[in-house]
């Protein structure tokens, strides 16, 4: 089929989203006039064609092209309207039959899923009882203008970080902003989700976007953080330490610089030592006051905040000679040694030793002296001015019976010549008492005590124990 007549309608926007091609077929034609429905009247074809205009179907219809709707009017006839489903449709044609005549109007929109237009197209011919080819360009149509965004609050001078919302008067409208001063757009801005904090003092601009409406107007708003920093605080916050100190240094307000001074003067930008952005650490080695101040542009400047560190050295632990151990001589010294300058409290009954409990040394430096006659335990510390007191030593000295000695004195014999022997028990520890058994049996302090030799005619196996007052009892001493 030939087309002879080619003609075009196109009224481009500038801001195209799709462009869609309708060509009109007329395929047969009826007697010339313009009439009522007894007119002659043209058999159209309606096809979608591709975008690039050669006379094929297209692809597929676009996706958010839910109807296509035609209508044509023109002299002498009822309009006619044809609303055809085409979503999904790879491609699609639509035959009216159209009175011949001039003056035709032929109007095509694509409409989306709400029955909106998105693109509409029209042109005018006559039609008549020739073949004739009718090419519209379809054109985006803008169904109205994006209300400009709303900023909640709508800017202004804050002493705290604010949370700000964003809205608009059109529904379905996507809001873009930006923080950084450069114009909000789909492409460049950020998407908004919801409220989010403004911590710093900035000016957000933001336009609100609509597929088939215009971008809104862009919308602007200042704020403007300000207020009186948070004063410094000191972390630990001060007090008396055996070892150098890390300090942590920090105000509350983000963004802040503390500064500090450790001479005690007055801390400024000018005079003091920048720590950190809003937070940092100072190492303490020696006893000093810090003192420290916040600043940040536009806010007004931080209280100054004190603490004072005082490094006190650690006494050495003073030593106990001998020290731990059992012991089983009637007694001997011990010396409590003091670290150089420094005073001792020493206990002897396994009580902690402070400044008012304990026997108290008279010079600085001097020792301890005890004499150990029983089971004890010595503990002590050093004390001096400036210093930290030092640990508490501990000696705990267990004072032990030595084991008993038995022996046979000497043998002997009765009338009948038989042969005994006389056992004596002895201990080298003074003042103790001996039990025995001559069963076998373990002795205990229920045990007999062993107080003169004894005459032993059988075979006997005899096991004795030592006890004192004080002392830990020896081990049991056995012989047969």
């Amino acid at each position: 089929m030939a087309f002879p007549h080619l003609l075009s309608s196109a009224r481009p926007l500038g801001r195209a989203l799709a462009l869609l091609l309708v060509v009109l077929l007329a395929l047969s034609a009826g007697c010339g006039g313009t009439g009522g429905e007894d007119a002659p009247r043209a058999r159209v074809a309606l096809l979608l064609l591709a975008p690039d205009g050669v006379q094929r179907a297209v692809a597929a219809v676009p996706a958010t092209v839910y109807q296509v709707r035609v209508t044509v009017a023109g002299p002498g006839m009822e309009p006619i309207e044809v609303v055809v489903d085409v979503a999904g449709q790879a491609s699609v044609t639509v035959l009216l039959d159209v009175p011949v005549g001039p003056g035709r109007t032929f109007t095509v929109e694509a409409l989306d899923e709400a029955g909106g237009t998105i693109f509409a197209g029209s042109t005018t011919a006559d039609v008549w009882g020739e073949d004739l080819a009718i090419s519209i360009l379809m054109e985006v149509v803008i169904e109205g203008t994006a209300g400009p965004p709303i900023f909640s609050p709508p800017g202004g001078t804050f002493t705290e970080p604010v949370e700000v919302a964003l809205s608009s008067e059109t529904p379905e409208a996507l809001l873009y902003y930006t923080a950084n001063g450069s114009t909000p757009s789909a492409d460049t801005g950020i998407l908004y989700t919801g409220p989010f904090l403004v911590s710093t003092s900035t000016t957000l601009r933001a336009v609100a976007v609509r597929p088939g409406w215009a971008d809104s107007a862009e919308s602007q708003a200042a704020y403007t953080i300000t207020g009186t920093v948070a004063a410094p605080v000191f972390t630990p916050s001060g007090g008396t330490f055996t070892a150098p100190v890390e300090v942590t240094i920090a105000s509350d307000t983000p963004g802040a610089a503390v500064y500090y001074t450790v001479d005690g003067s007055t801390p400024s930008a000018a005079n003091g030592t920048l720590i950190a952005a809003s937070a940092g650490t100072v190492l303490v080695t020696s006893s000093m006051t810090l003192n420290a101040i916040a600043f940040r542009e536009g806010w007004t400047d931080s209280s100054i905040g004190t603490a004072t560190y005082t490094i006190l050295p650690q006494l050495a632990t003073p030593q106990i000679t001998p020290g731990t151990g059992t012991y089983n001589q009637e007694q001997w010294e011990v010396e409590v040694t003091a670290p150089p300058g420094a005073f001792l409290s020493v206990t002897t009954d396994g009580s902690t030793p402070t400044r008012t409990n304990g026997t108290l040394t008279t010079n600085p430096g001097d020792s301890a002296w005890l004499t150990v006659d029983r089971t004890m335990t010595v503990k002590a510390f050093a004390f001096q001015a400036d210093w930290t007191d030092s640990d508490v030593a501990t000696a705990v000295f267990t004072m032990q019976v030595a084991t008993p000695q038995i022996d046979p004195a000497q043998t002997v014999y009765n009338s009948s010549n038989e042969e005994s022997a006389i056992v004596t028990i002895s201990s080298s520890t003074a003042g103790t008492t001996i039990h025995y058994t001559d069963d076998g049996s373990t002795p205990t302090t229920a045990s007999p005590i062993f107080t003169s030799p004894m005459t032993v005619w059988t075979t006997t196996t005899f096991q004795a124990l030592g006890v004192r007052s004080g002392w830990s009892d020896s081990a049991v001493a056995t012989k047969t």
